[in-house]
């Protein structure tokens, strides 16, 4: 191992980054990035001329949230990145014990008293093993991912202490887990930077977590990339009536029932086998769009789906949606037909027949055909007030984006409108063939040093190929082709409300990630493995840093 002696370091780093609180979306998260390069420049960094420690405000966010950026320089051009973000999720889901969710040392004795007579096999119980051992460190953001930053700000004094040759480069981001924000911005700005600073980026290491319930062999992994992610949305318009006769309307319900019914956990777009299959597709949100109690019929519902993919287009699985929709639509009218019937023959009353091919269109298509927005300029108020309020995400916006263009374009239901709710993630891949032609170098590196850290640490360390979670790798191996973009923008309603892809361009990096493994993120129990947080981590980091820079 190399002298650093990473451990303590490691986790004071973490304690401090860990107590001072950066909920996103709270004016915490926005004086962290002031307080973070305190943090980094204590021991006098930055220490040589050429060194450069900056608080980067992210251009047009509403919030005024920064990025950081630490820049030790050693000889030559050549430049690693290190990157991670430094937003974590709301503390609330700690209750009584929210008080102490960012003070590690105060929490844990005070989880294991609230976990105490756990039954046996359940979460609660393992999480009162791993506190009771010592061997974990609990608090929102230990896990997810301060340890990880922490990892990589220790990584970067011990460069700055030893200056071998090549350059290190520290970005820490907010928003990674809303939309990215950062590090969209940051993708802008890299190019920029590296020209101005005069550094060749050859490759980046992301120092995010993963979960692992069982003895921490998934979770000491490096990952080779990062699935995509996709967020298409249905908005399934029916026809209201009065509910003592519902059969004078098309019930929305009915129809958007066979539209989840399709999509819920639909196998059609898994990818991979195994361990390194991508998940199956999951609703995130099914709900119709009354505002309030009356006795009138839903006149929509609206829902969104997650989809997380190793190589699918937008445009697949835009098609993908519709066609799943359209069938959906066609089996829900045939069935509502059955029911009326059914009824009729009841009452002796007349049958009410119902359309057998509803109408299913793109979000572009339908503003097509509502004469796009300058044809109704007189509602751009309208439009901005309900799109523009303080607190709504990307979905929110865009069905409200979606509802307002429905009804100016004058459809009448049933049928329904597909698209993309929000921020869109390309799949980053080593790879993928715009990883860059120094990918399958940093290939061979990371595979060299997984198998070396088994010797040095005792541990094995897996190479994954995908990151199972959303990460900020996506904006860094940039995926998205001009085509996709393209998909993507007139597809997607709240587009230019914040959720526009960086540009394409030719700059893409070749990104694995290197970080903590633990369990529960997000959760009241998440807490990180210590000993490969502290100590094998910055080692890792380090030996691939070291070797990426010798080429």
């Amino acid at each position: 191992m190399s002298s650093a002696g990473w451990f303590d370091g490691v986790k004071d780093l973490t304690l401090a980054l860990v107590r001072t609180p950066s909920v996103n979306g709270s004016a915490d998260e926005v004086r962290f990035a002031g307080r973070l390069r305190d943090i980094i420049a204590q021991d006098g960094f930055p220490t040589h001329h050429g060194d450069e420690l900056r608080v980067v405000p992210i251009p047009g966010d509403p919030w005024r949230r920064s990025n950081v950026i630490g820049l030790v320089r050693g000889e030559g051009r050549r430049t690693v990145l290190l990157c991670g973000h430094y937003d974590v999720v709301s503390t609330a889901n700690y209750g009584e014990l929210e008080p102490w969710a960012c003070d590690p040392e105060a929490l844990a004795p005070r989880l294991i008293e609230a976990l105490a007579g756990a039954p046996p096999g359940t979460l609660e119980a393992l999480a009162l093993t791993d506190l009771q051992s010592g061997d974990f460190l609990p608090g929102r953001g230990a896990l997810d991912m301060k340890s990880g930053l922490a990892a990589g700000i220790a990584v970067l004094r011990h460069f700055a202490s030893e200056r071998p040759p090549g350059n290190l480069l520290l970005l820490a981001t907010p928003d990674e887990e809303v939309n990215s924000a950062g590090m969209r911005a940051a993708r802008e700005m890299l190019p920029e930077l590296a020209r101005e600073w005069e550094l060749e980026l050859t490759c980046a290491v992301n120092v995010d977590s993963e979960s692992d319930h069982g003895d921490g062999g998934q979770g000491r992994s490096i990952f080779l990339g990062s699935v995509g992610k996709l967020l298409p949305f249905v908005h399934v318009v029916g026809r209201e009536s009065h509910a003592g006769e519902p059969l004078g309307g098309v019930s929305a319900t009915l129809l958007a029932a066979e539209v989840v019914r399709s999509l819920e956990w639909s196998p059609d777009l898994v990818e991979g086998q195994g361990a390194e299959a991508s998940p199956l597709p999951a609703l995130l949100k099914v709900a119709d769009t009354k505002g309030a109690y009356d006795v009138t019929t839903p006149a929509a519902v609206w829902l969104y789906l997650n989809v997380l993919s190793h190589t699918r287009r937008p445009s697949e699985v835009l098609d993908w949606a519709r066609s799943k929709v359209e069938r959906s639509l066609q089996k829900g009218l045939q069935e509502a037909a059955s029911r009326a019937a059914a009824y009729a023959r009841l009452t002796g009353t007349t049958v009410v027949s119902f359309e057998s091919q509803p109408l299913v269109l793109t979000y572009s298509e339908l503003y097509a055909r509502a004469g796009g927005l300058s044809a109704h300029a007189a509602d751009w108020g309208q439009l901005r007030s309900l799109t523009e309020q303080p607190g709504l995400d990307g979905p929110e916006r865009s069905r409200r984006m979606v509802e307002f263009l429905w009804q100016r374009s004058g459809l009448v239901g049933p049928g329904a409108v597909v698209g993309f709710a929000s921020l869109a993630y390309p799949a980053a891949s080593l790879e993928a063939s715009s990883a860059g032609p120094f990918a399958g170098r940093f290939r061979e590196i990371v595979d060299r040093e997984a198998r070396a850290a088994g010797e040095w640490s005792g541990s094995t360390v897996k190479l994954r190929g995908y990151f199972p979670g959303v990460s900020d790798m996506s904006f860094l191996a940039y995926g998205f082709t001009d085509a996709d973009v393209a998909v993507l923008a007139e597809n997607t309603p709240a587009w230019d409300l914040g959720l526009a892809q960086p540009k394409s361009g030719d700059f893409a990096l070749p990104v694995v990630n290197i970080g903590p493994w633990g369990r529960d993120p997000h959760l009241r129990l998440e807490r990180v493995h210590a000993r490969y947080a502290f100590e094998t981590v910055p080692e890792l980091v380090w030996r691939v840093a070291l070797a990426a820079l010798a080429g």
